[in-house]
């Protein structure tokens, strides 16, 4: 299992990652779900390779997260 991300490289990435979610939501709730729920996923089950960069990894998990609330309603 690899290790978790450091909390500081998801902290740094937190304004990204609210104003993305905001875009992908158009909605501040919606927005604030989707931000807690990628940084859950990143804790949980971090990107396999630990030298890219985390924003792609991160749009793409929101994204995917974005797509499994949808499909659930």
């Amino acid at each position: 299992m690899p290790t978790a991300i450091p909390i500081t490289a998801a902290f740094e990435d937190m304004r990204w990652l609210q104003r993305f979610a905001q875009r992908l939501a158009n909605d501040s709730d919606e927005a604030q779900d989707l931000v807690q729920e990628t940084l859950l996923e990143a804790w949980r089950d971090p990107p396999a390779d630990r030298e890219a960069p985390l924003r792609p990894w991160l749009a793409g998990v929101m994204r995917n997260r974005l797509r499994m609330r949808v499909r659930g309603q």
